[in-house]
């Protein structure tokens, strides 16, 4: 019996991520459609694209990798385009609350960004800003891991590793 896997992605699609060559979105998607790919069957994959807080949404919510949610996966993956600024909290907290209602072996929020957030320059509408770091740290408690991946050579790779070490 293989343990259930719960793993959300959270994609940053900020229109910073279409530069470079190839571009930083297309480099994220790679790295979606590989997770994806290599998920089994039982495993539950969900996805949520970020940039401003108004273009912050699931691209799919958890649901199983079965040969055809992989196909409508991937090909929503593919539709992805860029767009807005670079706010990761509401995202990260959707993918929080997602995973806090599953039951599952592992849980685990995978970021895939180049880092260059201003979630602790600005403030979301709903409230006082929670640091992603906080955040992370609090996930960690309800056995709900995160791993940060850095996409570009401008990436803030210290932003993005003290989340990750938050996080577990």
């Amino acid at each position: 019996d293989l343990p259930l896997v719960a793993m959300v992605i959270i994609l940053d699609r900020s229109q910073s991520m279409g530069a470079g060559k190839p571009s930083k979105i297309d480099l994220a998607k790679e790295g979606a459609i590989g997770v994806v790919d290599l998920a089994y069957h039982e495993d539950l994959l969900g996805l949520v694209a970020f940039s401003d807080e108004a273009l912050t949404d699931w691209v799919f919510e958890l649901r199983p990798a079965t040969d055809r949610g992989k196909s409508e996966m991937l090909n929503s993956i593919l539709a992805i385009t860029t767009g807005g600024g670079t706010i990761l909290g509401p995202a990260y907290a959707k993918g929080v609350r997602a995973l806090s209602n599953v039951n599952a072996s592992l849980k685990h929020i995978i970021v895939l960004s180049d880092g260059n957030l201003y979630d602790e320059r600005s403030s979301p509408s709903d409230g006082p800003v929670e640091t992603l770091n906080q955040m992370a740290a609090q996930a960690l408690v309800e056995k709900i891991t995160t791993s940060t991946i850095a996409i570009g050579e401008s990436a803030d790779f210290d932003v993005l590793e003290a989340i990750a070490t938050s996080g577990g």
